[in-house]
């Protein structure tokens, strides 16, 4: 008995301990998992800092996010672009080698350039070389154009190294490709990809530029036929799964658009504008709760973004959230006061608010900025008719109907009647 009594204790025991490991490790995974969001955070509060010329911030910004993940070479790079913004090339330089360290190949490139900008043709040749050996390269074209690279053009080693053959055939042809698309020659240039796609079927980066160009002409079906080649022969390109979550989104198809921003964090969780964008698709499905939670990720970090802030606010209306609306719109009209649009939002999230004068006023303020938006006099008649001001109203709605808009016939024809016995009896 007392035998039986050691084995039942020892087996409790041992599934204390068991659930103890479990809660330890998931707690471990949750830490794990949230410096990782705050690392890239601050990478994102970095980027919109560097973006709105506020150097010192962003570098404050990404310094918290190498201290969080010290092997992260992408934020390595990150700062070393800052430095070498400013000209602190020996800085860049050894950032630039730590991401190299950490990725082989992720910042030769650069390294590089940034010798090149200090006039050593030597070390800039070096390393160059070393990045031409990689698979990924861009194409020689974007190479010889950089302007990075002027200093050492006319150099004997930039020379000897172009005598030498750096690219395959088909990445010379895709090179040739590339340039005739950046130089505004898409159709060239389509005839060149198709040449390579015949020639060397698994290619994937031809897809890619083809599809560019396909949207051009507002061929978006076939410019997903081309990206699912693209990501069949390169499946863990998050810059393909976007630019075909975009084309997506333009032929509304919310679900495949979603699921390919979801795949484009899934490879590169550092392309912030995917939460922007997951927003707008999610707004477009009526889920307004999820997309707000996006875009309000994405807006209080680019805090100057004043599309991404009116797209905000038109989400909030959309929801019924017509005082948040109000308040952002607030801030966009202290930015730039003469934005027809602004006022016309603001205008109808203060009549949804029961603010019928503050209304009627934005919705004017919006016809005199913009005189041909001429919804305006569809809301304007109706703050008039709340506010019993019923002449004034369809005298709106009659503006309304003589520009076609006419949603207002309803109201027009509901309340309008001694409206018009009385112009009738004035003729």
């Amino acid at each position: 008995m007392n035998k039986n009594l050691f084995k039942k204790a020892k087996y409790i025991i041992l599934i204390k301990l068991a659930i103890k490991l479990v809660i330890v490790l998931i707690a471990v995974m949750f830490n794990s998992s949230a410096k990782a969001q705050d690392a890239d955070t601050f990478y994102f509060k970095a980027m919109a800092e560097l973006e709105y010329g506020n150097e010192n911030n962003a570098l404050e910004n990404i310094n918290q996010a190498v201290n969080i993940e010290k092997r992260n070479e992408n934020f390595v790079i990150f700062r070393g672009n800052i430095y070498l913004k400013q000209s602190k090339y020996n800085l860049a330089i050894a950032d630039f080698q730590k991401a190299e360290r950490l990725k082989q190949n992720s910042a030769n490139l650069l390294i590089a350039k940034t010798y090149s900008l200090k006039n050593n043709a030597d070390s800039a040749v070096y390393f160059l070389t070393k990045y031409l050996k990689s698979y990924d390269k861009i194409s020689k074209s974007e190479i010889k154009l950089d302007p990075a690279f002027d200093n050492i053009e006319e150099t004997k080693q930039w020379n000897d190294l172009w005598t030498k053959n750096q690219y395959s055939n088909v990445e010379s042809d895709y090179s040739e490709a590339k340039y005739l698309y950046d130089f505004d020659k898409p159709l060239e240039a389509l005839e060149n990809l198709n040449q390579i796609i015949d020639s060397y079927k698994s290619f994937h980066k031809a897809y890619y530029l083809k599809a560019l160009i396909l949207a051009q002409n507002n061929n978006y079906k076939d410019a997903v036929k081309a990206l699912d080649n693209a990501i069949k022969y390169s499946s863990n390109n998050a810059n393909y799964y976007l630019l075909r979550a975009d084309y997506f989104a333009i032929l509304k198809k919310w679900n495949n658009s979603l699921s390919d921003y979801e795949a484009t964090l899934n490879y590169n969780p550092l392309l912030v504008e995917v939460y922007y964008k997951i927003a707008l698709v999610y707004a477009q499905k009526n889920m307004y709760i999820t997309a707000l939670e996006n875009i309000n990720y994405y807006t209080n970090i680019f805090y100057q973004n004043t599309e991404a802030l009116f797209d905000e606010a038109k989400i909030n209306y959309d929801a019924g959230n017509f005082l948040q609306t109000i308040k952002i719109m607030n801030k966009l009209i202290e930015a730039k006061p003469a934005n027809a649009e602004y006022y016309s939002l603001r205008g109808k999230a203060f009549l949804s608010s029961n603010s019928f004068d503050l209304a009627f006023n934005d919705l004017a303020q919006a016809l005199d900025y913009n005189p041909k938006q001429t919804d305006n006099y569809y809301y304007m008649g109706i703050a008039n008719l709340l506010m019993d001001n019923t002449n004034e109203a369809c005298a709106n709605w009659e503006k309304s109907l003589e520009n076609k808009d006419y949603k207002a016939n309803e109201y027009y024809y509901k309340h309008c009647k001694e409206y018009d016995k009385a112009k009738k009896s004035n003729k």
